[in-house]
């Protein structure tokens, strides 16, 4: 029935105009796309970064090699929360930030050493953290519309699907005493569907938007798709060299992928086959991820050091931006299409928006920047032998205080327009108040000198008589 669907909408014309009025606009933001901040977001290099569910996508989580899991606010970019956990792969649970009660799961990270925490927002310590692997965790994913239902990969050849709720629901049958012991901590889930096929190590995994379909990916260079209803795998996707960690996107009846012969690869569930190919990079490509609520555009990068936002209907180019100083491992889309977030090798975290965000009020006060804008230079100053951390807080910081002074001088600019055409209206005021002095004085001259020749006249006049 699905794929009817889609079948009835390539014929219908007006789901194309659709497309076309609702995703231009849309395009033509994401050319002026710039990156907004750069933060040092580790001591080693950062492998993901995904943005929270909610409408504003206010909340960042960036993992590294390091094992640390931080939390950062968005836009303002400061750090809020830091898990020591040992963990490599993050996802968030789809309501987090989205009318959550204290205690309740907000995301699950995976572990290199097959273990999977579920972690809330409003403590530092897992509610929970089971076995679910029996070697390195590759991804895990919340499914979109049954929360309670988690998903998991992993080098030892298999995916899982859990089921979270069961234990909290078993959690609330206990006595009341036992409850309140009890009322911060989950019990271990228990997965549902267990699955093997891969002869390789599995990675990397997506879940269609309905919920229905899960796509995995994995070091034997095939795609599988499985039917989540009854378990089964119901296609074989081949073509890429080796699949890396993050490069699937499954959207309407198309799946993207990256692989490492640099190419992005289009696939029709329908006809479950490739219907384009697109030489995307001059590198492995490391990740793809699409648009979250319309699927309009999509992003990709690379270990060339550059991200490409591409369009989702005809897959040409729209934007490439490079400003990382080493390999991409992972990127993400903000739910409201107003930032993207990027991570690299250099041990940075990049903020990504359109040009006019980093002169909009909203993001200079969200990011407590630098009230005084005449701050001494030396303030953000550093030595040149100093570590790369510093010199991209620097690097970041100049950026912000060169914000400021722009506009310090845009808005200096307008006071001197505004002076000068004070200036100039004073002038034309003092110009018509002369020439009306003069133009009065003239005619007092003129009555006068009538009045003389009209007495002089008479005089004349009277000689003669």
């Amino acid at each position: 029935m699905r794929i009817a669907k889609a079948d009835s909408e390539l014929e219908d014309q007006t789901f194309f105009e659709e497309i076309i009025k609702r995703s231009v606009p849309k395009y033509q933001k994401l050319k002026n796309f710039t990156s907004l901040a750069s933060k040092a977001g580790d001591t080693r290099s950062l492998q993901g970064c995904r943005f929270s569910p909610d409408a504003q996508s206010s909340l960042l989580l960036t993992s590294s090699w390091s094992g640390n899991c931080k939390l950062w606010n968005i836009p303002s970019c400061q750090e809020i929360a830091n898990s020591q956990s040992f963990c490599h792969a993050v996802s968030w649970h789809p309501l987090a930030c989205i009318q959550q009660q204290v205690n309740e799961l907000s995301f699950a990270s995976a572990y290199a050493n097959g273990r999977v925490g579920l972690f809330s927002l409003s403590r530092d310590t897992p509610l929970c953290l089971f076995q679910a692997h029996t070697q390195r965790i590759g991804a895990v994913e919340f499914h979109p519309h049954l929360h309670n239902l988690l998903f998991t990969c992993g080098y030892d050849y298999f995916w899982k699907m859990w089921d979270v709720e069961y234990s909290q629901k078993s959690q609330q049958s206990q006595s009341s005493s036992s409850q309140q012991e009890q009322s911060n901590t989950i019990k271990d889930p228990t997965y549902v569907i267990m699955q093997e096929g891969h002869d390789g190590c599995v990675h990397t995994m997506d879940l269609h938007t309905d919920g229905s379909i899960l796509a995995t990916g994995g070091l034997d260079s095939h795609i599988f798709l499985w039917d989540l209803r009854s378990g089964k795998r119901i296609a074989v996707f081949s073509g890429h060299q080796q699949i890396q960690p993050s490069p699937l996107t499954l959207n309407s009846h198309l799946l993207v992928s990256g692989g490492g012969d640099n190419a992005i690869r289009i696939w029709d569930l329908r006809v479950r086959r490739t219907i384009d190919t697109v030489l995307a990079h001059s590198a492995l490509v490391s990740a793809v991820r699409h648009e979250p609520n319309f699927g309009d555009f999509l992003i990709s990068v690379s270990h060339d050091r550059t991200i490409k936002i591409w369009n989702a209907h005809s897959f040409t180019c729209i934007k490439t931006l490079t400003t990382h100083g080493d390999i991409i491992f992972g990127a993400d889309i903000g739910r409201n299409n107003r930032y993207i977030a990027s991570c690299s090798n250099d041990r940075t975290w990049k903020l990504w928006g359109h040009q006019s965000e980093a002169f909009s009020e909203d993001f200079l006060k969200s990011a407590s920047l630098i009230n005084n804008i005449n701050a001494k230079e030396d303030q953000f100053g550093y030595d040149d032998d100093e570590d790369d951390e510093e010199g991209i807080d620097k690097e970041d910081d100049k950026m912000k205080l060169n914000v400021l002074r722009r506009l310090k001088q845009e808005n200096e600019a307008e006071k001197d327009i505004d002076e000068d055409e004070q200036k100039k209206n004073r002038l034309d005021q003092m110009k018509k108040d002369i020439n009306s002095d003069d133009d009065s004085n003239a005619s007092s001259e003129e009555e006068q000198e009538d009045d003389w020749n009209k007495t002089s006249s008479k005089s004349r006049m009277k000689k003669d008589k």
